[in-house]
This record gives structure tokens, C-alpha cells and sequence, in this order.
């Protein structure tokens, strides 16, 4: 009787710690989004939209009906115009802006007036050389199988990895802001491996600064955020390494990678170290993943609302790693 009574006590302490719980209660006023990417020699396109609540079923978020008005230099350049792509659309406009052109878009929309402007960086930095070198790591093992038909050994082959030596000459007497991406391009059946940065004296400064931890593998598929602090108006050369396993490599006449350097204005910087933080706080566990802090902001320079107007210009480089990984490579 004892034993009953304890038990209908706790179902009843239980009981009371839960409740019906209406999400409704905490939904926030929706507010517009401004996205802009601008890059010099290339047409401007701005999405708008507004922001969401995670319980909207598949909402429709694009403002196709706003009013937004692109400025060069201080200087009206018209209304950009809504065109639908895929499923979502954008407003375009036929200007093109260069090298030290200051953007600002200002849109009128049913959730309030939003506006953001950003200046391109005066001049582009290019790519004055790319290396790239191969070597094997691992050693090759084999595990057997046995089937109906008898006994089948499986070979499993090393793993490769390939060094990119990506030489620029930095911009002197001021501060620069960088962007560095290695993707596939055209290849005909491989992706691209894993990308490690931690082998690169810049990427290590700039992760140790964003949290605190220099011994930890620094890898990013979409590409990395970084300064000329270590090397301030001098030519530089970034090591990136990818590795992946050596069967990866074996297929495809082509294994072409597009390497791409960003000069960016600090507003994109911070833009996108922001995300760059974001993605790996959620990828390690630490106390936000749990609930006990609060995760790292995303930066915005949008008034009114949120998004990001940003400027950069980009230079790039295509290569081909049949160069030194032949089609008959094993």
C-alpha cells in the first residue's frame, strides 16, 4: 500500500510538470529580409522576403510585390525589377557595378521599409600561381567475404591526398578580407574529397580567434573566411589539402577543380565568419547545442529589418588533377 501510495504521488508531481504548450504564444511579429551578394563586373540581384516561424508548414516567404529602389554612388539607378527563377524569384537590375562603387538598395515592402548599402572593394586580388602535388597516405588493406560462390577478397585501397599551393599577392597599406573556395567543376563522375585547412598558419589564426581551440581539424566544404594580418602587403601562399580515397580518383576523364579567391568588404567578412562560426558551434558539443547559451548571432547590416548586402570581386582558376592523378592510377 505503501509502494501504490508513492507511485500516485509521483504521477501527480509529474503531471504537473508538463502542460499544453501553445507555440503560438511564441511567435514574433514577421519582419522583411534583405539578401544582396554583389560582385564587381556582374549584375545586381536582391532577394526579399520575411522572416518565419519554424511551425509554418512550407510557407511562401518572397515579398513579390515590393518597391526596391538601387542606388550607385549616392546616385537613384531606378526600380529593380521582379523575375521569377525556380521557385522563388528575385529583383535584378541591369546595372553592373566596379571596383570601389558604393550599393545601396532600399525596399518598401508590406512589413516596413528596409535598406542596406556596402562598398566593393576597390581592387581585385588575383591568383598568380596554383601548385598541386599528390601523395598516397595509409597503407591498402584487404578483408574477405565468404558468399555461396566461396571466398571473395575485398581490397580496400589508400586514401590520397592533394595539396593546392594557391599564391597572391596581398593588397598593401590596408587591412584585406578574403574568401577562399575549392569545388568541383565539370568533373564526370567524382565529388570533391574532404577539404582540411589546419594545416594553413592563416586559417589556424583566424579559428583560434573565433574559439579559443588551435589543436582541432579545421575543415569547411563550402570554403573559408580569412585576413592578411600574418601577412600584411606581401605575396602569400594558402595550403589546402583534400583527401578522399584513392578509389574516388580513379573514375572520369576529367577531375577539374575550380579554385576561387574573394576580395571582400569587411561587412561580407563579417557576414560570412558569422555563418562559418554558426555552422561549426553546431557541429561540435558545446553548451548552445544543449540549450545553456545562446548560439552566435549571424551578422547583418540590413536597417529595418535582417538579411546582408555585401560586395566582393573574385578571381579564379580552373584545373585539371589528371595532371597528376593519371585516368590509370591505382
Amino acid at each position: 500500500m505503501k509502494k501504490e501510495f508513492i507511485f500516485f504521488l509521483l504521477l501527480i508531481l509529474c503531471s504537473s510538470c508538463y502542460g499544453e504548450l501553445d507555440l503560438d504564444n511564441y511567435k514574433t511579429t514577421p519582419k522583411a529580409v534583405l539578401n544582396a551578394p554583389i560582385l564587381a563586373d556582374s549584375t545586381i540581384n536582391a532577394s526579399i522576403s520575411r522572416t518565419w516561424f519554424f511551425s509554418e508548414d512550407n510557407p511562401d516567404v518572397m515579398i513579390k510585390n515590393a518597391q526596391v529602389n538601387l542606388y550607385l554612388n549616392n546616385i537613384p539607378q531606378g526600380q529593380m525589377s521582379w523575375r521569377n527563377v525556380g521557385n522563388k524569384g528575385m529583383y535584378y537590375s541591369k546595372v553592373i557595378p566596379k571596383g570601389g562603387d558604393i550599393i545601396k538598395i532600399v525596399a518598401q515592402t508590406e512589413l516596413g521599409e528596409v535598406w542596406a548599402e556596402d562598398t566593393i572593394p576597390f581592387s581585385k586580388v588575383k591568383i598568380d600561381d596554383i601548385k598541386i602535388t599528390k601523395k598516397n597516405i595509409g597503407s591498402t588493406n584487404s578483408s574477405t567475404v565468404t558468399d555461396p560462390s566461396g571466398i571473395h577478397v575485398i581490397e580496400k585501397s589508400s586514401a590520397i591526398e592533394i595539396s593546392y599551393q594557391i599564391t597572391f599577392q596581398d593588397i598593401p597599406n590596408q587591412a584585406n578580407f578574403y574568401f577562399i573556395r575549392i569545388e568541383d567543376y565539370q568533373s564526370s563522375i567524382a565529388d570533391i574529397g574532404v577539404l582540411y585547412y589546419d594545416s594553413e598558419p592563416v586559417f589556424i589564426h583566424e579559428n583560434s580567434g573565433i574559439d579559443g581551440i588551435l589543436n582541432k581539424n579545421i575543415s569547411s566544404p563550402g570554403g573559408r573566411t580569412f585576413t592578411d594580418e600574418l601577412f600584411k602587403g606581401k605575396p602569400y601562399t594558402l595550403i589546402i589539402k583534400e583527401k578522399a580515397s584513392a578509389s574516388d580518383y580513379e573514375y572520369g576523364e576529367k577531375l577539374n577543380r575550380k579554385i576561387s579567391l574573394y576580395t571582400l568588404s569587411r561587412t561580407y567578412y563579417n557576414y560570412l565568419t558569422s555563418i562559418q562560426r554558426l555552422q561549426e558551434e553546431q557541429l561540435s558539443q558545446n553548451l548552445a547545442e544543449l540549450g545553456l547559451a545562446e548560439p552566435s548571432p549571424v551578422f547583418s547590416n540590413v536597417n529595418g529589418g535582417s538579411g546582408i548586402l555585401s560586395a566582393s570581386q573574385r578571381d579564379f582558376q580552373i584545373i585539371n588533377l589528371r595532371t597528376i592523378i593519371p585516368i590509370d592510377s591505382k
